[in-house]
């Protein structure tokens, strides 16, 4: 009977840290299809703006699709760049394929936009049913005006999407 006890409690337990394990990894996956210049940008910047927001999620960035696990990232950014509009077939695919997409943040980077504000669309009007972050594709250096504390509306732009990001990620489960 004792021993039946301690199988039971010990199920439970290691079905509760199974469950806790997910929802509170600090890893978030970042997907996205090609090695494009717009790419290493995004996530060169996301890295850093991670780490100066003090962030406690780390990013993979990662493009085989078969190697995201759903049950290992807190949520999965999927980097939708290269196209003046809609979204680039291998990562809609993934969307449309993808069972929880409570986790998935689409962030839209849109080929040639200068429009340096930043759209959000909440999953709930969003017709593929996830949060979306939207800007522009357009890197700046900081140039001259950072040496004396300002930033341009670029810089401003991309850490105002990142930082969104951040946010809808800490508002995942």
């Amino acid at each position: 009977m004792n021993k039946k006890i301690v199988t039971i409690i010990l199920f439970a337990l290691i079905s509760q840290i199974g469950v806790f394990a997910v929802t509170d990894s600090n890893r978030v996956a970042v997907l996205y299809n090609k090695n494009t210049q717009v790419n290493r940008d995004a996530l060169h910047f996301m890295g850093t703006q991670f780490t100066e927001l003090g962030s406690i999620y780390e990013f993979e960035a990662i493009r085989d699709v078969s190697k995201i696990e759903p049950v290992v990232y807190k949520a999965i950014l999927v980097l939708n760049t290269g196209r003046k509009s809609g979204m680039d077939p291998v990562l809609e695919n993934f969307i449309e394929t993808w069972k929880d997409r409570t986790r998935i943040i689409l962030i839209t980077l849109p080929k040639g936009s200068k429009n340096v504000q930043v759209d959000f669309i909440p999953s709930s009007i969003n017709p593929m049913g996830v949060d979306a972050v939207s800007a522009a594709s357009i890197w700046k250096k900081p140039g001259l005006g950072s040496i004396f504390g300002s930033k341009s509306e670029v810089m401003l732009m991309h850490e105002e999407w990142t930082s969104r990001v951040l946010d809808l990620i800490e508002e995942k489960n």
